[in-house]
């Protein structure tokens, strides 16, 4: 037999088996054909969503706490590995489309929160934005500038930039710093572009709407929302402004004086917040409103060398971890109330299902203004006359001038969280938008000040533009659900909110035990009897107002 004739014969034998095999893959059954299997793979998912987020959680508890190595990029491929499995995402999709008939609803509430994070970790683990956003992150902390002839670091600058008490220095390193982001704002435009590329796949406008989306935030409710607190503060905010500029002598508040004029937040003297009574000051209060701490099981590392204080939930309700640095201080004091606010959440979660445990690994699985503003609100309660006078000893006066200060110095960092979400909205909607006439114009309309024209640029690439895109409304969001609910709070409660052991349950039952099983705005009304809206923090804040939204107007 012809040696060509035999090396034909084989061939045809192998094309005609890989046509027989790829028809056998073609007419493969689907993965999931009843509900019974779809609680089967879901809870198959679910298992390996949360190892992935466990190990995630225990990196960067190795990176804070020193205790073991951590290699972040690998524990974050095992989640990247979930979310960019197309057979997975179709058979979400495909099941989440079909929900409305399953007549149940806890399944349905896992399959939407599955839609939305395969929505926001396909986008977020995408390769190409990947490399694009490290690849600006590492450009922009490898920027060195100069100041008096001397290189320095772009922590240093920010430092330099926020002491410097002289205008006519701040303004020579502003113009510094402008410069040297000029060259990264093309890239910049360019990864805004590619995100909001990879949002119209899969049906948004652009990016910025396709994030509100995964966290259930009603875009026009939103603007509305921050539209009407940057105008119910404006008086407020004009007064301000007429006493900082008899202060610097300037007839305008220039771009490089914003730092500047809002650096110091008043706080009360270090003697009412020793570091050695933090723990105990902690303890009793949140025992006194009824968490039983001892035996919760919350467990606390105390380290003197840690540089921050952090509360990781490595495996919600099991592991939830603490590390405190104990320092004296209101503001240590703060963050230590308002990472155990975070943890009390964790532990009381009492869900079986990961998705629904707020494991905070990957957008559109939970709402980030929540999650902080129920943890805001334990930090909040050093701002209370009452909780001051019994667990400090502070004075009324001392309390009384802390609070004009705090209001003064809280609207002008509102009004600095307004203008580059503002900006970086607009972005957004329109890459190929003036940057500086942009700036200028939002500088304009927040801080009530005109940029000199002579000034040729003036675009402040915000790194968070960057590594944390469109998230400057979390800050604000936040701030308000903390307020509404202290508010519903002294209502409920009245004298009693420092001290009565039935806030434990009251926090518990509304803010939780449930974890993610409805959208978070839903447990705002359930808690304050409204929905969230900005009267609140603007009373807080000491704004009297008139106009409040609408019942239509509500989310």
């Amino acid at each position: 037999m012809n040696s060509k004739f035999i090396l034909f014969f084989l061939i045809s034998i192998c094309l005609v088996a890989l046509f027989i095999s790829c028809s056998k893959k073609e007419i493969k059954k689907p993965l999931v054909t009843s509900k019974d299997e779809l609680y089967v793979y879901l809870d198959s998912l679910e298992r390996r969503y949360e190892t992935a987020c466990t190990e995630i959680q225990l990196t960067r508890w190795n990176m804070l706490s020193k205790e073991g190595p951590y290699d972040l990029n690998s524990s974050r491929a095992k989640l990247a590995a979930i979310f960019l499995d197309s057979t997975a995402h179709k058979i979400i999709v495909e099941w989440r489309n079909r929900s409305g008939t399953l007549a149940d609803k806890l399944l349905a509430r896992r399959l939407e929160l599955w839609y939305r994070a395969f929505i926001g970790g396909m986008i977020e683990f995408d390769p190409e934005i990947i490399k694009f956003q490290n690849t600006l992150r590492q450009q922009i902390s490898n920027i060195k500038y100069n100041y008096g002839g001397v290189s320095i670091s772009a922590s240093e600058f920010s430092s330099k930039l926020r002491n410097e008490k002289n205008s006519k220095r701040r303004k020579k390193l502003w113009e510094t710093g402008i410069k040297h982001h000029q060259i990264l704002v093309p890239e910049l435009l360019n990864i805004i572009t590619l995100r909001n590329i990879k949002a119209q796949a899969v049906g948004f406008a652009n990016y910025y709407s396709l994030t509100l989306y995964l966290q259930a935030i009603d875009e026009k409710w939103l603007l509305k929302t921050l539209n009407s607190t940057e105008e119910l503060s404006c008086r407020e905010y004009v007064k301000i402004l007429t006493s900082t500029k008899k202060k610097l002598r300037q007839r305008e508040l220039d771009p490089w004086d914003v730092e500047f004029i809002s650096k110091d937040i008043p706080i009360l003297p270090n003697k009412y917040f020793p570091a050695d009574s933090m723990r105990n000051i902690l303890h009793r209060f949140e025992k006194g409103i009824g968490f039983n701490i001892d035996i919760l099981g919350i467990n606390e590392y105390i380290k003197e060398d840690a540089y921050t204080t952090a509360c990781l939930n490595i495996k919600i309700p099991t592991d939830i971890r603490m590390l405190l640095s104990p320092t004296s201080g209101m503001h240590s004091y703060k963050k230590v109330f308002h990472d155990y606010g975070h943890a009390l959440r964790g532990k009381l979660a009492n869900v079986d299902f990961p998705i629904l445990k707020c494991y905070g690994c990957v957008l559109g699985s939970y709402n980030p203004s929540f999650d902080d503003g129920t943890a805001k609100t334990h930090a909040l309660f050093l701002d209370d006359s009452l909780w001051l006078t019994k667990f400090t000893g502070v004075k009324s006066k001392e309390f009384k001038q802390y609070i004009t200060r705090r209001n003064a110095n809280a609207i002008v960092q509102l009004r600095r969280s307004l203008k580059p979400l503002y900006i970086e909205y607009e972005l957004y909607r329109n890459p190929s938008a003036s940057v500086d006439s942009l700036e200028r114009e939002v500088f304009k309309r927040i801080f009530n000040s005109t940029i000199d024209e002579k000034i040729p640029q003036v675009f402040e690439l915000v790194p968070q533009y960057i590594s944390e895109p469109c998230t400057f409304q979390n800050h604000i969001l936040s701030e308000m659900i903390a307020a509404q609910l202290h508010e519903a709070l002294a209502s409920k409660f009245g004298d009693e909110k420092i001290s009565n052991p039935e806030i434990s349950q009251w926090l518990t039952d509304n803010l939780y035990l449930t974890g993610e099983t409805t959208e978070w705005y839903e447990r705002i009304r359930n808690a304050t009897g409204k929905s969230l809206e900005p009267g609140a923090l603007l009373r807080k804040l000491g704004i009297e107002h008139m106009m409040l939204l609408t019942e239509d107007d509500k989310k």
